[in-house]
């Protein structure tokens, strides 16, 4: 297992926000680029953490649930090829049992 795969399981939900875990090679360029895309696409993204300095480097940045949808497909459509977005606590609708 790769060290993405790796942090991609061990994130856990936060209870307000939407979360994109990014592995990227050019960490400078790579945080400019991405939060470029997220200022065209108006999503105010929160914070971001870089997880690891190595390469490859972990980027997690924080976001709105609304946003989510959004900001992985402009991402990918940017080129970011290996990202993972995770809802927030707050978009998780319990199911009822038995109905």
């Amino acid at each position: 297992m790769d060290i993405f795969e790796d942090f991609a399981q061990k994130l856990e939900v936060h209870p307000l926000k939407a979360q994109i875990l990014l592995d990227v090679y050019d960490r400078e360029k790579a945080i400019e680029k991405a939060l470029a895309i997220l200022y065209q696409l108006n999503i105010n993204w929160a914070e971001y953490r870089i997880l690891n300095k190595s390469n490859p480097t972990l980027i997690l940045i924080f976001l709105s649930s609304e946003d989510l949808q959004e900001a992985v497909k402009g991402l990918c459509e940017a080129g970011f090829t290996k990202l993972k977005g995770l809802n927030s606590q707050l978009n998780i609708i319990p199911k009822s049992i038995g109905g």
